[in-house]
């Protein structure tokens, strides 16, 4: 079932980019542009562990700055290969959005801040582990004329030093290249 999300997701990545080159101008935007609060839920990967997540954006301040905090639920693939079942963990994330100016329909962002992971316990004995993590994306909004809902994907890194301790091996997880796609709803 996962590794079908991560072909549909590079799919789904792919098409848009394609779109995206020959789609969309690149004039700056006078219009007012979202400057409201979101709701977003976004897929993806963190190393080789697939995810799925929520997140809520606050009112972007100075043009440029806002808040996020998202929460996501991962499948951990080791977990998977020595017990043939998943062992999950969860991640809550709260970064500081930094933007480019907007283009006729997309703009660039830059998310980056802590994590904080709450491991199962038949995964680790820590409750929580904390790290750093960073996403460069861009923001394609779909509906021409519209800022109010958007596509968004990116990648990025993830530094945490989260160990599966109650496995064989003690394999590292949510620690590598993250990729994120989703889309986001601004009101």
């Amino acid at each position: 079932m996962f590794p079908f999300i991560r072909f549909s997701s590079f799919v789904f990545f792919a098409g848009i980019a394609l779109l995206s080159v020959g789609g969309f101008a690149q004039e700056i935007s006078t219009a007012k542009r979202t400057p409201h609060f979101s709701l977003g839920v976004s897929a993806g990967e963190l190393s080789d562990n697939s995810w799925i997540g929520v997140e809520v954006t606050s009112p972007i301040m100075h043009h440029r700055i806002s808040f996020r905090i998202a929460g996501s639920v991962h499948w951990l693939e080791a977990y998977k290969a020595q017990f043939d079942h998943w062992g999950t963990f969860s991640v809550v994330s709260p970064t500081l959005v930094i933007y480019s100016d907007m283009y006729e329909r997309s703009r660039w962002y830059m998310d980056i801040g802590p994590v904080f992971i709450i491991p199962q316990r038949r995964v680790s004995q820590k409750r929580i582990v904390s790290g750093v993590s960073t996403v460069v994306g861009l923001e394609l909004f779909l509906i021409r004329g519209n800022s109010n809902f958007c596509y968004h994907f990116g990648i990025g890194l993830n530094y945490a030093n989260a160990y599966a301790d109650r496995l064989e091996s003690n394999p590292r997880y949510s620690n590598g290249f993250i990729f994120t796609n989703g889309f986001r709803f601004y009101f």
